[in-house]
């Protein structure tokens, strides 16, 4: 008669341990639900290059200005894009490399536009600046293999870059 009551008890105790895992705990306070805020649009007015003239393969600094949050997409010229996105008005860093330059360029102008995207509107004429590239080594220099050293900076948060 043991044989069956221990079984059995071993069963019952393996239900009542499962049925009361199984059970939600009750709760004691109510979480807030997460609100997600669009941002609101921004406005970009202008940007300018500091300064306007840089040697290739080194930084050149945008400042771009406005007010809201923005996406931006910066085409140097020179073939290559890179998009910003932050509270304006905020500073981004572009590199030109020598790619575009023929092997007797010593320097060569580009004019750099900078395109609102999503969410953001331009008012203002200045969507475009004049950037003379500087090559100190005309002869033999190979073009780059790619532009990636672009970063952004703000006091502001929330600011970031999309090489």
């Amino acid at each position: 008669m043991t044989r069956f009551f221990k079984p059995l008890a071993l069963s019952l105790l393996c239900l009542a341990a499962g049925a009361a895992t199984a059970q939600p705990a009750p709760r004691t306070a109510v979480s807030p639900a997460i609100q997600l805020v669009p941002a609101a649009p921004g406005t970009f007015t202008s940007f300018k290059a500091t300064p306007a003239e840089v040697v290739a393969g080194k930084p050149l600094s945008f400042k771009f200005e406005g007010s809201g949050h923005c996406k931006l997409k910066l085409s140097g010229g020179d073939g290559y894009a890179a998009d910003f996105e932050g509270e304006l008005p905020f500073s981004g860093v572009y590199v030109y490399g020598t790619g575009s330059m023929s092997s007797y360029d010593a320097f060569k102008n580009y004019t750099a536009s900078a395109t609102p995207a999503g969410n953001c509107k331009s008012s203002g004429p200045a969507t475009a600046v004049t950037v003379k590239v500087i090559n100190p080594a005309p002869q033999g220099v190979s073009a780059p293999s790619a532009v990636n050293a672009n970063t952004v900076s703000s006091s502001k948060p929330g600011l970031t870059v999309k090489p």
